[in-house]
């Protein structure tokens, strides 16, 4: 298994981020669901190993005022972090996520309950709100009396890895049908020779249990500092 810190690499390019020849941050291009200016600031834990990162076009003064605080202080948010950030970037949202990958080696086993279809599937478009128009080819599904109540597919793709997305429908929660179709999608991924990712919100206790239902290993919790969207506390 690749290196948390390799790992991170990895998966940032899914969102369009990368660093460039100076270790900053800086967006190559746009993937669905993330576009503009990257993160401000991102703090990194692999595990006991702490990294602080800098979007590229942070003020350079900003910046060195930033690598002044320790990497706690720029974990939890520390007033000083947010006082160095506001004068030139405005207030800074806090965001901590979670990201996974399979902890085996061996295949995962596929539900029997999940099957393929496309993403051009007219069952996609009933399928209550979640599915937001998935460009990628295939969709694996759950269905009931012929309609999609559970899928999950990639919400990004690169040459090197891909991003779960999964959804059940409100009425159909709690009955283990979001592990049928992530083992499937997982499956599916390490096929193709893709490195599969999970990543979820730390608050997201549903999300949570998915992963440790899933048996993934946690690799690496981020918080992520970006501006606030517009009505936002």
């Amino acid at each position: 298994m690749a290196h948390p810190e390799d790992l991170f690499t990895t998966q940032a390019e899914l969102e369009g981020l990368r660093l460039d020849t100076t270790g900053h941050l800086e967006r190559f291009k746009d993937m669905p669901g993330e576009s503009g200016p990257p993160p401000r600031v991102v703090a990194a834990d692999f595990r006991g190993t702490g990294r602080v990162y800098v979007a590229s076009d942070v003020d350079p003064a900003v910046e060195a005022r930033i690598r002044q605080l320790s990497f706690v202080q720029v974990w939890t948010g520390d007033r000083e972090l947010h006082e160095a950030l506001r004068r030139t970037e405005g207030n800074q949202g806090r965001t901590e996520y979670w990201t996974y990958t399979p902890s085996r080696a061996d295949p995962l086993k596929v539900g029997s309950s999940a099957q393929k279809i496309s993403s051009s599937d007219e069952r996609l478009c009933d399928f209550s709100d979640g599915f937001f128009g998935i460009a990628y080819p295939d969709v694996f599904v759950v269905l009931e009396e012929g309609a999609v109540v559970a899928a999950a597919a990639s919400s990004r793709e690169d040459k090197r890895s891909a991003e779960a997305w999964v959804f059940v429908s409100p009425a159909h929660r709690r009955q283990g049908l979001a592990q049928h179709v992530a083992r499937a999608w997982l499956s599916d991924a390490r096929r193709r020779g893709l490195v599969p990712f999970y990543t979820h919100a730390a608050d997201n206790v549903a999300s949570r249990r998915l992963a440790r239902s899933l048996h993934l290993s946690l690799r690496f919790v981020q918080a992520q500092y970006a501006q606030r969207p517009v009505g936002a506390s």
